[in-house]
C-alpha cells in the first residue's frame, strides 16, 4: 500500500506541475553582459521578504533566524556540557579539557549581563548525565560515577549544594531529571524513579521502551514517547502519577522544556512551540538559519536561548535580516543530507550580505504518505512561490528541467571573470549538458564501476545483457553479485542499464522487452529479505558475507566487483589493482546501450530560472566551483583524507591539485592481504589520467527513478510468490511505466 500511495499521490503531484509550466525561461548568451534577472513575480514571495525559516516556501511552518553571543566561563579550559533554565538564571554544566576531581562543574549564569557565578561544591570527576530545575532557581544534577555510584546534587536558589548518593541498581542509566515542587524524578532505562527531598526512592514506575523522555512544561512533569499514531505524551503530578494523556501529530527528533502550558519541538532544523492542552504548534526558530545544532535547544525567554556554539555557552537573540539576501533552497532528503548542509553552512559563514535557507520537504511527510513533502513542494511552487535554489539529487531533476523551472548555467559561467569554461572537465560536463544547456552544478562527483579480473573478462570493456545471462549459467546469483538482494539488483540495473529499458526523451520505455523477462528470471534467484527483515542469524550469515568480498574475489569466488571511487580514489583504484594483481577490467555493469560505469554527483544543484535573486544563487555557485573552497581541507591529520566537499573535483585546476596530494600522501596498499605477496601496489604518476579514462567511459549518471523502481519491485512481487507469469509481470510494468513516463515527461 505505502508503494501504491507514493506512486499514485507522485503522479498526480507531477501532473497537476506539467499543466502549470510554460516554457523554460529563456537566458541571452550575451558574453559581455550578465544573464537578465528575471522580473520578481506580483505574488509576495517567501524569497522577498521572509518571516521564517526551514519553512515550506509559503513561509509555514518554519522559525525565526536568531544570532549567537558567545560568552566565556570564568575558569579556563572548560567547555558547555548542558544548560537549563531555573527561573530567572540558567543552571550549566560544564567539562574541563583535563581530567581531575572537578573535571565537571556547575555554573549559575545572568541572562542579563551574560555573567557566569561557578556553584560551590558542584565538582564532580564524572559528567553529569541529566540536569533539571525549577522555576524558583534551585536546580538538580546527576552523575554516574566509574563504580556505578549515582551522584545527585541539589543546588537551591543561593548556590549551596546538597551531595546525595543515590542507591540505584547496577547498570542503571539516569537519562532524564524533572524537579517538582517536592520531588525529583529520575528516568533511567525502562523505568521512572519518584525521589524525596533526601533522594531515597519512593516508588518505581515502569515505562513503556527505553527511549521515552521526561521533560517539563513549567513545573509539570511530561513523559513522551514516539508512537504509530504520533507523539505520545503523558502528565504527572507532583508525585509522578499520571493524570491526563494527549497525542500529538506527528513525530519529533527531540522534546524541550518550556514554560507554563509549553514545550518545544524539534523536526529537521525547525523547533517549535507546542501549545498544551490543545496540541497545536507554530514554528517557533530555525536551528539552521541560526546556525546551531537544534538537538542542544534551550529556551530562556521568547527573545533569549541558551545553545552552545563551538563548544561554548551562547545566549542567542532574534537576528536582525535587514537588509540580507536570503536564498531558499529546496530538498526532499528522507537520510542525511550533511554534505550539502555543511557546504551552506561555509558559504553563510563566509557571506554577510547573502544568506542560503535550507528546506528539507522530507520534514512534512508523516506516516505511510512518504511524498507529502513533495506533494507540498509542488503545490508551494503551482501557487506562484519557488525555491532559488533546487537540490537535484533529491528532486526529479529531469522533470524540473523540461518544465523550465532551472536555469541554463552557460551564460553565468562564461561571463563570470573567475570562473573558466575550458577549467571544467569535459568527461564529466558531457554528462551534464542537455542540448547544448548546462544545468546541473556539481562541484565534485563519485564514479561508480563494475570491474573483473582479466582471467574472467580478457580485453572485454563492456558487457552485454547476453554475456550476463550466459554468466548466469556458469555461476550462481551469488558468485555474479555477493550478497546482493533483489531491490539492490533492480537499483544497479535502473542506474547503470536504465537507458536499455527507459528513453526519457520520447518518452517510452521497453520492460516487456526480452532482456527485462530474463532479468526478471535472474532476480528470482537472489535473496528477498532486506536488512530490517533479518533474523539475527540470517543478518550474522549476510555480515560475514560481506566481509569475505574481498577474499572471494581474489580467489575468483566472486565475479562481479562493485567499486566507488569517492573520496578516496587513488587508494581504491590501488585496490582494485591488489585484487586483480595489478589489471583489473573495468567492463561495468552489464548493459546493451552504454558502458555500464556511471558518475554520480555528489552535490547537484539547479538554479531556479523564476528566482529573482539569481546574482546571489551565482555567488554561492561560484564559491563552490571556487578553487579556494575545492581545495579546502577540514582538519584531519592526514593530508588530502577529508575536504570541505568529498569526492573528485571537476575543475581541472582542482582535480590536479587533490591528484598531487592524494598520490603523495597515498595510503600503500599490503598486497598480501589480497593474496600477491609479490606484487607492490603503488599508484603510479599516470593515476590522474586514468581516473579521468574511466570517467571519459561513463555512459550515464547514477541515478534512477523511485516511481519506477517501486513500479517493478511492486509488480516483480507476483512473480516471486509464483501467482503470475514473468512475461505477464512484465507487460504490467510495461503498462504502468508508459502512463507515469507519459505523464511526467510527455
Amino acid at each position: 500500500m505505502k508503494s501504491t500511495y507514493r506512486f499514485i499521490a507522485l503522479l498526480l503531484a507531477l501532473c497537476l506541475l506539467l499543466c502549470s509550466c510554460g516554457d523554460p525561461t529563456q537566458t541571452g548568451n550575451n558574453e559581455e553582459q550578465r544573464p537578465a534577472q528575471s522580473a520578481a513575480k506580483e505574488t509576495p514571495r517567501s524569497t522577498d521578504a521572509p518571516q521564517s525559516f526551514s519553512a515550506d516556501l509559503t513561509g509555514k511552518g518554519g522559525g525565526q533566524m536568531f544570532a549567537p553571543e558567545i560568552l566565556s566561563f570564568p575558569d579556563a579550559g572548560y567547555g558547555f556540557w548542558q544548560g537549563v533554565r531555573a527561573g530567572d538564571s540558567a543552571v550549566i554544566s560544564a567539562c574541563s579539557q583535563t581530567a581531575g576531581e572537578e573535571g565537571f562543574i556547575l555554573y549559575r549564569l545572568d541572562p542579563e549581563t551574560g555573567a557566569f557565578t561557578k556553584i560551590p561544591n558542584s565538582g564532580l570527576d564524572c559528567p553529569f548525565s541529566a540536569l533539571a530545575a525549577r522555576d524558583d532557581g534551585s536546580a538538580a544534577a546527576i552523575s554516574q560515577g566509574q563504580d556505578e555510584e549515582h551522584i545527585l546534587l541539589l543546588a537551591a536558589a543561593d548556590n549551596s549544594v546538597r551531595r546525595i548518593t543515590l542507591h540505584l541498581e547496577p547498570g542503571i542509566l539516569a537519562c532524564d531529571l524533572c524537579l517538582t515542587e517536592s520531588r525529583c524524578l529520575v528516568s533511567a532505562d525502562t523505568q521512572l524513579l519518584v525521589l524525596d527531598e533526601d533522594g531515597t526512592i519512593l516508588k518505581t514506575q515502569e515505562l513503556v521502551n527505553n527511549r521515552v523522555m521526561l521533560i517539563q512544561s513549567g513545573e509539570m512533569p511530561i513523559l513522551a514517547w514516539d508512537d504509530p499514531e504520533g507523539t505520545k505524551l503523558q502528565f504527572l503530578d507532583d508525585e509522578g502519577q499520571p493524570v491526563n494523556k494527549l497525542t500529538l501529530e506527528g513525530h519529533y527528533d527531540k522534546l524541550f522544556n518550556g514554560p507554563e502550558n509549553t514545550i518545544f519541538g524539534l523536526v529537521g532544523n525547525t523547533v517549535y512551540r507546542i501549545a498544551l492542552p490543545e496540541g497545536t504548534r507554530e514554528g517557533f526558530v530555525s536551528s539552521f538559519a541560526s546556525g546551531f545544532n537544534g538537538f542542544s535547544f534551550c529556551w530562556l525567554a521568547d527573545d533569549c536561548l541558551l545553545v552552545p556554539k563551538s563548544g561554548q555557552p551562547a545566549l542567542w537573540h532574534p537576528a536582525d535580516v535587514e537588509g540580507l539576501t536570503i536564498l531558499r533552497l529546496a530538498s526532499y532528503d528522507t537520510t542525511s543530507w550533511s554534505w550539502l548542509s555543511e557546504a551552506v553552512r561555509d558559504f553563510n559563514d563566509q557571506s554577510a550580505d547573502v544568506k542560503i535557507d535550507l528546506i528539507n520537504y522530507a520534514d512534512f511527510d508523516s506516516g505511510n504518505a512518504t511524498v507529502n513533502g513533495l506533494s507540498r513542494l509542488n503545490t508551494d511552487i503551482l501557487s506562484g512561490y519557488t525555491p532559488d535554489i533546487f537540490d537535484l539529487n533529491t528532486l526529479p531533476a529531469r522533470s524540473y528541467i523540461n518544465k523550465g523551472l532551472i536555469e541554463d548555467l552557460w551564460p553565468w559561467i562564461d561571463t563570470d571573470p573567475e570562473i573558466d569554461r575550458e577549467n571544467l572537465l569535459p568527461e564529466v560536463i558531457r554528462l551534464l549538458e542537455r542540448d547544448g544547456k548546462l544545468y546541473d552544478l556539481v562541484p565534485t562527483y563519485r564514479l561508480r564501476l563494475v570491474c573483473g579480473s582479466k582471467e574472467q573478462f580478457g580485453d572485454k570493456e563492456s558487457l552485454s545483457m547476453d554475456d550476463l545471462f550466459a554468466l548466469s549459467k556458469q555461476y550462481d546469483t551469488q558468485q555474479l553479485f555477493g550478497c546482493m538482494n533483489r531491490r539492490e539488483f533492480w537499483e544497479a540495473v535502473l542506474r547503470f542499464a536504465g537507458a536499455d529499458f527507459v528513453d526519457y526523451d520520447a518518452p517510452s520505455c521497453r520492460f516487456d522487452s526480452e532482456s527485462f523477462v530474463r532479468l526478471l528470471e535472474l532476480s528470482k534467484q537472489l535473496p528477498g529479505k532486506e536488512l530490517v527483515e533479518m533474523t539475527p542469524e540470517e543478518l550474522t550469515e549476510y555480515h560475514r558475507l560481506r566481509n569475505e568480498t574481498t577474499q572471494r574475489l581474489v580467489s575468483g569466488e566472486q565475479i562481479f566487483y562493485f567499486l566507488n571511487l569517492n573520496n578516496m580514489p587513488v587508494f581504491m583504484l590501488q585496490q582494485a589493482d591488489a585484487i586483480f594483481r595489478g589489471e583489473p577490467r573495468f567492463v561495468g555493469f552489464p548493459s546493451d546501450r552504454g558502458s555500464g560505469i556511471a558518475l554520480e554527483p555528489f552535490l547537484r544543484l539547479g538554479m531556479s530560472s523564476a528566482s529573482p535573486n539569481k546574482e546571489a544563487v551565482w555567488e554561492f555557485f561560484r564559491f563552490l566551483l571556487s578553487d579556494g573552497y575545492l581545495t579546502r581541507e577540514k582538519w584531519n591529520d592526514t593530508p588530502g583524507e577529508t575536504y570541505c566537499l568529498m569526492c573528485i573535483p571537476t575543475t581541472r585546476s582542482a582535480y590536479d591539485f587533490r591528484m598531487s596530494v592524494w598520490l603523495e600522501n597515498q595510503i600503500s596498499t599490503n598486497a598480501a592481504e589480497y593474496g600477491n605477496p609479490d606484487l607492490e601496489i603503488v599508484a603510479g604518476p599516470d593515476t590522474g589520467e586514468r581516473i579521468l579514462t574511466l570517467t571519459a567511459r561513463a555512459s550515464s549518471l547514477y541515478d534512477y527513478d523511485q516511481v519506477l523502481l517501486d513500479t517493478i519491485l511492486d509488480a516483480a512481487g507476483a512473480y516471486y510468490a509464483g501467482d503470475r507469469s514473468a512475461e505477464d509481470v512484465a507487460k504490467l510494468i510495461q503498462s504502468k511505466a508508459n502512463l507515469y513516463l507519459a505523464e511526467q515527461y510527455g
